[in-house]
């Protein structure tokens, strides 16, 4: 049996971590930590976890803690990755797990010397679009890809409703938010390949101007990723875009044989017909098989293989923030 623990009692953990981890078996909910106290006690009583409190150092006094699944802000993950590790404890850590690509290094080294466990929980990379569109590209089924595209529009996001996400530059708007989850998926569908150049433009002009003056944080990303491969991708993320729908998630692969999208796997040369059926059902197989997979690393002890490639997604997004804030591109050779 896992003992964990979740830190944070906020929507994430409400809508998606909890129900998922109530599925799981062999899994424990010790308790749940939140610094608002109320709010893990309430979540604590709707799930029927039995503890809850404001400080992981107090539950760890009492209880015999295994792991934990970390889903507060994004601006304290590092603090409580490191603070997992020191007390000997598994961690899966919300997208984007840290915000500075440097710091990834030191927790990898901690995790492997202690033989810790330590993983991005990222469940794009679970879903089964995901995973036939990796064994396509991986055995060039579909041709050798040469150009990409990323798309990841909102009408309105969710996130323009929590105050901390536009009033604090920290959590980095929606290339940090939306990039973490999707530049990450198109680097391990890719194979993490090199990076060669980058540029970025961010903006806050329709937030800003229309919608709220305190926001302080982009509403618009947009910019090029050129690898050593040649194959290069564009992407355009957004909480606030002028458009019918409510939203737009999709990755297009252009191919020397066809061009395909994700995730509903339609290639212009099967004429429209999609490869795979996906719903709200199949995302939540992919946060249970997350999970899943994160207790099978546990009880094997397999190296945190992952850390890589969040560590090229998180420099990859800290170098695009610096390209928006020097006006310029910049190349790999320079750095």
């Amino acid at each position: 049996m896992i003992n964990l623990i979740i830190i944070g009692a906020g929507k994430i953990a409400e809508n998606f971590h909890l129900p998922s981890w109530k599925r799981i078996s062999n899994v424990n909910i010790v308790g749940i930590i939140d610094e608002d106290v109320t709010k893990a006690k309430k979540l604590a009583k709707k799930f029927n976890i039995e503890h809850f409190d404001k400080s992981l150092k107090n539950i760890l006094k009492k209880y015999s803690v295994d792991a934990v699944d970390i889903c507060s802000s994004n601006k304290s993950h590092e603090k409580l990755i490191l603070a997992a590790l020191k007390n000997n404890l598994h961690v899966i850590c919300e997208k984007p797990f840290v915000e500075n690509y440097k710091k990834i290094r030191k927790i990898q080294k901690i995790a492997n010397m202690k033989k810790l466990v330590c993983v991005p929980a990222q469940h794009q990379i679970f879903r089964m679009p995901s995973i036939i569109l990796k064994k396509l590209i991986s055995k060039k089924k579909i041709g050798v890809p040469y150009s990409i595209k990323i798309t990841s529009l909102y009408k309105k996001s969710h996130a323009i409703k929590n105050f901390s996400y536009i009033s604090d530059k920290r959590f980095g708007g929606p290339l940090l938010d939306l990039g973490s989850h999707f530049i990450f998926l198109t680097l391990w569908l890719l194979g993490n390949p090199k990076i060669k150049f980058l540029n970025c433009f961010n903006s806050n002009l329709i937030a800003k101007k229309f919608y709220n003056r305190t926001f302080k944080t982009e509403d618009y990303s947009c910019g090029q990723i050129l690898f050593k491969n040649n194959i290069i991708v564009n992407f355009e993320f957004s909480y606030l875009f002028n458009m019918k729908k409510k939203s737009i998630e999709k990755i297009d692969f252009f191919t020397s044989k066809e061009n395909i999208s994700w995730p509903d796997l339609i290639s212009s040369k099967l004429n429209n017909n999609r490869l795979c059926s996906y719903n709200k059902r199949e995302i939540v197989k992919a946060s249970d098989s997350m999970f899943n997979n994160f207790i099978k690393k546990i009880k094997t002890r397999e190296k945190n293989k992952e850390l890589d490639l969040i560590y090229s997604t998180i420099k990859i997004i800290n170098l695009l923030q610096q390209s928006d804030k020097l006006k310029k591109g910049i190349f790999f050779e320079n750095i």
